[in-house]
């Protein structure tokens, strides 16, 4: 049987799915997929897959399974769809008619917690705490069940130890308390229990341990007599605080109570909760102490692991929030920047249309109308660049370009412009630069967005200069200005889409926050990147552009063309013959005539190619040919192709990688750039794109970079 996935609750927590994946009733808002961010509850969902020791399941009105969360099987070890949530209980629980009562009471009631063993369909049992909420339509009726249960067996376990302890440890008050007790007789009680145990002498040497002290720090007694505990035990994370601690309840006849980091004797590092209580004969006087240790490090850790989910999900939740508000905020910026050039292009237009004008200040009216129909056309074109961005469309033209041209004519548009506000626009180029590949289209409306914002951020009288000059293998392009500036707190979102420092500034100077998003993805995907700085407020601002120069030949390998090269030709050209001369590729796929085909596309090229069908295929080979560009389909075996990404980084091994992939979701994307790869490429891809991009990964490789 299929899994049926959950859905997510409403701020009313009304709606879940059910079986094929009809909702269970109408939720009271419903909205829309938001291709530009996740959620809040999306990003609560992808949290809850996550969690370990948890599961969700949504029942039918009779108690029936018929939905579950994907991290299920960790608690049911099977697939529980179809069958009835008393498969849950434990035995008896079901022969009480439990499950029947639950029911009952969560319809009634609406939710209720409950807390027992139950079972999973191997026959194993772990304790649970379980929330079971009735679902109701917007008639009220209730149509079905959500259970959420909690494994919280390791938890439960622990209470016992605890308890178990706390009866020793008033065994030995009684003991102590007597006055009367000798060392044999404390040893004799201390053997009754499974703790560690230490007895010292009033110096805190140590006289004798117990069975459960060696199983759990490895030293037996003839190793540790005569010995400080700490000095055996405590170690370089040991906290000094609470060694001082003990230290000062010892050495005033003391007791105390606490949890201390120590280390065993073979290094390993546990937490222990320690409760120490002196000893003292008939007269009073100090004899021992003993000591009752507890290893509570499980519970350290699911105490740490549960504050890191809580951290998470606040994370989470800000970010679903953050997404939200940056949304509304776009909207809003976007009906205010498409009505107000409208607002001027219809009232002029009225007017002309009356020809109630001089020709003067018709020949204004129509420069106005021009100029707003630029400006709506500019909008509209930048969201039609994100929108192909988001689908995964976006691609160049790419040819040989000349850079100094390009930024020549930026700098040309942007005059009129820049001397409406007496802004100084300096041009300094260095005229050896050379040449790049890439779309002169798409490179010009880089310089021109960087220019653009230059000259609106930039009060009267200000600067701008505008340079380009070569660095090592690339061409470096700076917009440099004396402007507004950017604060400390906002560079690191300055190029995120729809990011403006504040909302005064949109409305100030206008435009959607899209102009440097796109700069930067149209600048990467040419095997750039680009950079700014700012000494804050008021300090003006520097971006700076480095782009690829075209390949020359050094040796056996060539350099490679820019990246992410896409060319409408269906054939390769004849200069791409020697681009991949030298490089050696491994291809991992585990369709056969995927990996032959691609195998002949770069043999084409002179590269070396090397295939395997599978994740530990590649890893066999990875060490014996180490070749210089790895090609991955990450749909090999499910999650092998992420498997074998984050088997090469636990080797640290820094290879370029190119995924393939037949999927082309904004999520698929983010997953693989986040799993370190180094370039993506939709299936199916053209021949010169494919070669292209592993010409420019070979750049990268350890090897080329040794010949260079």
């Amino acid at each position: 049987m299929e899994q049926q996935p959950l859905g997510t609750a409403t701020p009313g927590g009304k709606a879940m799915a059910g079986p094929q994946d009809q909702p269970c009733h109408d939720t009271t808002a419903e909205s829309s997929s938001d291709e530009e961010g996740i959620g809040l509850s999306e990003c609560l969902r992808l949290l809850i897959d996550d969690i370990e020791d948890y599961t969700i399941l949504t029942l039918d009105g009779q108690g029936t399974i018929v939905g579950r969360s994907a991290g299920s099987e960790r608690l049911c070890a099977g697939d529980p769809l179809g069958r009835h949530f008393s498969c849950l209980y434990a035995h008896e629980d079901s022969e009480r008619g439990r499950p029947t009562q639950d029911l009952e009471e969560a319809r009634l009631q609406g939710r209720i917690a409950l807390t027992g063993w139950r079972v999973r369909p191997d026959g194993s049992r772990f304790w649970a705490e379980v929330v079971l909420s009735a679902l109701r339509n917007p008639d009220g009726q209730v149509s079905g069940y959500a259970m959420v249960t909690h494994d919280v067996t390791a938890g439960r376990l622990a209470e016992e130890r605890l308890a178990g302890l706390e009866q020793e440890r008033e065994r030995l008050e009684q003991l102590l308390s007597g006055g009367d007790a000798d060392l044999p007789t404390l040893a004799a009680v201390a053997q009754l229990t499974n703790h560690s145990v230490v007895i010292t002498d009033v110096e805190r040497r140590v006289v004798w341990v117990n069975a459960g002290f060696t199983a759990l720090t490895g030293f037996t007694l003839d190793e540790v007599r005569g010995h400080n505990p700490g000095a055996l035990l405590q170690g370089p994370q040991t906290d000094p605080a609470t060694v001082m601690y003990m230290r000062e309840r010892l050495q005033r006849g003391e007791g105390y109570t606490v949890e201390i980091l120590n280390y065993g004797k073979n290094g390993d590092q546990y937490w222990l909760a320690i409760e120490v209580q002196p000893v003292r004969d008939g007269t009073g006087k100090l004899t021992h102490f003993i000591a009752v240790q507890r290893n509570v490090t499980e519970q350290r850790r699911a105490g740490q692991e549960h504050q890191a989910l809580l951290e998470r999900e606040q994370r989470a939740r800000e970010l679903a929030e953050q997404n939200n508000r940056l949304k509304d905020e776009f909207l809003a910026t976007l009906s205010h920047e498409l009505r107000t050039p409208l607002n001027g292009i219809l009232g002029f237009a009225g007017l002309l249309r009356r020809g109630r004008l001089d020709t003067e200040t018709a020949r204004r009216a129509v420069e106005i109308i021009e100029r707003n129909a630029q400006a709506q056309a500019q909008l509209i074109e930048d969201l039609l660049d994100m929108s192909s961005i988001a689908a995964g469309t976006f691609n160049l033209q790419v040819q040989p370009v000349e850079m100094a041209e390009v930024v020549s004519a930026a700098v040309a548009g942007q005059r009129i412009a820049a001397e409406a506000k007496r802004i100084r626009l300096e041009l300094r180029l260095d005229p050896h630069a050379g040449l790049v590949s890439g779309d002169r289209r798409r490179l010009l409306q880089v310089v021109a967005n960087l220019l653009s914002n230059a000259v609106k951020f930039t009060p009267p009288d200000g600067r701008i200069e505008v340079s380009m000059r070569c660095v090592a293998n690339a061409v470096a392009i700076a917009v440099a200005d004396t402007g507004v500036g950017i604060g400390p707190e906002f560079l690191p979102y300055v190029f995120d889409r729809f990011r403006q420092a504040d909302g005064s500034s949109t409305r100030l100077h206008g435009g959607l926050g899209l102009g440097l998003s796109l700069v930067r993805h149209i600048v990467e995907t040419h095997g750039g990147s680009v950079q700014v700085q700012s000494l804050g407020k008021s300090q003006g601002a520097t971006f700076t552009v480095c782009l690829p120069l075209m390949p020359v030949r050094i040796g056996k390998i060539e350099s490679p063309p820019d990246a992410a090269e896409v060319f409408p030709a269906e054939e390769l050209p004849p200069e791409a013959a020697d681009w991949l001369a030298g490089l050696r590729v491994l291809v991992v796929d585990n369709d056969l005539q995927a990996r032959r085909a691609i195998q002949q596309v770069l043999h084409g090229c002179k590269a070396e190619v090397m295939t395997a069908e599978s994740a530990s295929a590649a890893l066999g080979l990875l060490e014996r040919l180490r070749p210089d560009v790895l090609i991955v389909d990450l749909g090999v075996g499910g999650t092998e192709g992420y498997a074998l990404l984050e088997a090469l980084h636990a080797q640290n091994q820094f290879l370029p990688v190119l995924a393939l992939t037949a999927c082309a979701t904004a999520r698929d994307r983010a997953r693989a750039f986040l799993s370190g790869i180094d370039a993506f490429l939709n299936k199916p891809a053209e021949p010169i794109e494919l070669v292209a991009l592993v010409a420019n990964l070979g750049r990268r490789s350890e090897r080329y970079r040794a010949t260079t």
